[in-house]
């Protein structure tokens, strides 16, 4: 009987970590690639291959831990940078619905699970954040490229000067938004995605990234993320430690 229970449960357990998603892609034709990438420690790496049937595409496995997962479509190309559109979204437990845009990526919808919903709403109030400067890039991309042509260095440095005032006021209320964030959602992986992001690139070390790291969720301590920040972490412990003598 007990031996009964203990297959149940792992039953249970394995149901619970299957994901599935739920794509759609509007004006892509039949039989193009869709990929599915996830976060390996080298840069992203592929998980799964499907292709585009009436419009949709469908992608189903398990995921144990959440992590971050990537969208692309083959062909589908950013023409400014030449380089594959591809969208972030949280592969986790639970069925997930993606409303991929071909011409503009940021238009592009994810929903269904908890974590994905919680990453659109961050996404969707982050573009409102970052529409200023993306508006003066808009206004003054005409002005900087004839003052380049002209060599108008006056013109040029008046430019780069308004345009740094401006990404460090949003990079300053980006700041305080993802950390808000991990303050209130101590249970999303975005918030372990966060940390991550600010122990790689310095911003956040010694004990204010250990006591970040002991208030999230301790399941996010086993993802990959969790454990990236983790071995960070213990690195900066080991080099601030004094040396013993010998």
């Amino acid at each position: 009987m007990k031996q009964v229970v203990l297959l149940f449960s792992a039953l249970i357990l394995i149901s619970c970590n299957k994901f599935k998603v739920e794509g759609t892609a509007k004006g892509v034709k039949d039989g193009t690639k869709v990929f599915l990438e996830g976060s390996g420690e080298m840069g992203p790496i592929a998980m799964d291959t499907v292709e585009i049937k009436e419009g949709k595409f469908e992608f189903e496995g398990k995921s144990e831990l959440p992590e971050i997962g990537i969208i692309s479509i083959d062909g589908v190309i950013d023409p400014q940078y030449q380089s594959k559109k591809a969208l972030p979204f949280i592969i986790e437990s639970g069925t997930i619905e993606i409303a991929f845009d071909i011409k503009d990526i940021q238009k592009s919808r994810i929903s269904g699970t908890t974590d994905n919903d919680l990453f659109q709403k961050y996404t969707d109030e982050s573009v409102i954040i970052n529409k200023p400067i993306m508006d003066f890039q808009k206004n003054n991309n005409e002005a900087m490229k004839k003052a380049m042509e002209t060599n108008d260095v006056a013109v040029q440095t008046q430019l780069n000067q308004e345009y740094g005032k401006l990404a460090q006021s949003i990079s300053a209320k980006m700041d305080a938004k993802s950390k808000d964030f991990m303050k209130n959602n101590p249970s999303s992986i975005l918030s372990m995605l966060f940390l991550e992001n600010y122990v790689s690139r310095g911003m956040m070390q010694g004990k204010e990234a250990k006591d970040a790291f002991d208030k999230l969720d301790k399941k996010l301590h086993g993802t990959k993320s969790g454990k990236n920040v983790k071995k960070a972490l213990d690195a900066q412990l080991k080099a601030a430690a004094p040396e013993k003598k010998k």
